[in-house]
């Protein structure tokens, strides 16, 4: 087995350091703690430059180089010859070895670490599947937001990482998700969780074998797809709102979504740079994908109302979804629906007139699949929408739209 230092991130000015241990192909990373410059390490002999301060961190090196090969050592003379026992044999003895530093982070908390983790998001990277260096996007930041709100809310302050296995944290938890998530929130939420605790275990700040129970993943259920037909859009179109001008304003940016499939975080951001001749082109905020939607005749027309300046109005997501349900009555878009989720295993319906169901990203579902209705290819509605090739959620969107042509024709032949 070989061991060799390496720099987490070479392309920044200062960067951590990490211990990998390789046997054949296999390899395990060890963060050492220890932050350094980039300009003052040297790739070749993977230790500080002599001409730069820090002898006293390659000697530091040295000793955690030793160690690990005296752990080794004494793994084989216990006969550990499995690959992935070795590394968590070799791992766990160099975190009890106190060669590591953990003084950089203020971590003895779930709440600090939390802090640490957030704070290693917005400096541009995470741990995505225990791989370093992917690229955070607008959305992950948000998801990991709303994870750490429900945290701070449920742990008692200063709680130690040994809480999560105790009692009163489950019951607080399955509390929390009782009142606020589905599964299907509930599944991105404790996968985010789980993520955080694997960066506490890279980190060497939180030691564990198996994630607590309460953290298991919820089964996957599709809940019920809510897109509006065209007649319901039309309603919405044709609406006069010239009497409240706040209405209008939400109601047309919610038919450029309609017509776009832009989210709420694009669409509300939209001014004169982003609209050319014939297409809208913009940088996706939630995942960074640079999208170009045509410009279509309905779409013209509701964007000339604001040319040339196209100044949109600015109002807060939560603000324009109450409006929009107030839109939707005033379109009396008031059947009935029923609404489909799941809670711990168990199906929860709900009866509700559209108009209280609707929300901004009912638009984003209104484009794709009313595109497939009138007989868009999938390839040319994913080229505008964003979706990746073989998408689930793109692929639950192509199901609804057959679903809704076969209801066409029965009722066409009936």
């Amino acid at each position: 087995m070989k061991f060799s230092f390496f720099l987490k991130d070479s392309q920044k000015d200062s960067t951590l350091l990490y211990l990998v241990a390789r046997s054949g192909n296999e390899r395990i990373k060890i963060s050492t703690g220890f932050t350094i410059t980039t300009k003052s390490w040297s790739t070749v002999k993977a230790r500080v430059k002599p001409n730069n301060a820090g002898q006293e961190l390659n000697f530091r090196l040295d000793k955690i180089e030793a160690a690990a090969k005296e752990i080794y050592n004494r793994a084989r003379v216990l006969e550990i010859t499995e690959t992935m026992e070795l590394f968590k044999y070799i791992k766990n003895g160099i975190v009890e070895s106190g060669l590591l530093d953990r003084r950089s982070m203020e971590t003895t908390t779930i709440q600090s670490a939390i802090v640490e983790f957030q704070k290693q998001l917005k400096e541009g990277t995470r741990p995505s599947k225990r791989r370093i260096g992917k690229t955070v996007s607008y959305s992950y930041l948000q998801l990991f937001q709303t994870v750490e709100n429900t945290l701070i809310a449920i742990l008692p302050d200063k709680a130690p990482f040994t809480y999560l296995n105790t009692k009163e944290f489950a019951s607080k938890l399955n509390e929390h998700r009782t009142k606020q998530w589905s599964d299907v929130s509930a599944l991105k939420y404790i996968l985010l969780i789980r993520r955080f605790l694997l960066w506490c275990k890279d980190s060497h700040l939180y030691n564990f074998e198996e994630f607590p129970h309460i953290l298991t993943l919820p089964e996957e259920h599709e809940s019920t797809l809510f897109a509006l037909t065209d007649d319901e859009l039309r309603s919405i179109e044709n609406l006069d709102l010239s009497d409240r001008p706040a209405l209008d304003k939400v109601r047309d940016l919610f038919l450029i979504s309609c017509y776009t499939g832009l989210r709420y975080s694009d669409v509300s951001r939209l001014g004169a740079e982003h609209i050319g001749t014939n297409e809208i082109g913009l940088s996706t905020k939630k995942t960074g994908d640079n999208v170009r939607c045509p410009i279509t005749p309905r779409l013209r027309k509701v964007l000339d109302k604001y040319a040339p300046g196209y100044i949109f109005n600015k109002i807060s997501s939560q603000r324009a979804n109450e409006h929009l349900k107030l839109i939707a009555r005033k379109a009396e878009i008031i059947g009935m629906m029923e609404m489909v989720t799941y809670k711990f295993g168990q199906k929860v319906v709900e009866v509700k007139p559209k108009c209280d169901l609707i929300a901004w990203h009912c638009s984003r579902r209104t484009f794709i699949t009313l595109s497939l209705v009138k007989g868009v290819q999938p390839m040319a509605v994913q080229s505008v929408s964003g979706h990746k090739k073989d998408s689930k959620a793109f692929n639950r969107y192509v199901k609804f739209a057959d679903n809704q042509v076969d209801a066409q024709m029965n009722s066409a032949w009936d």
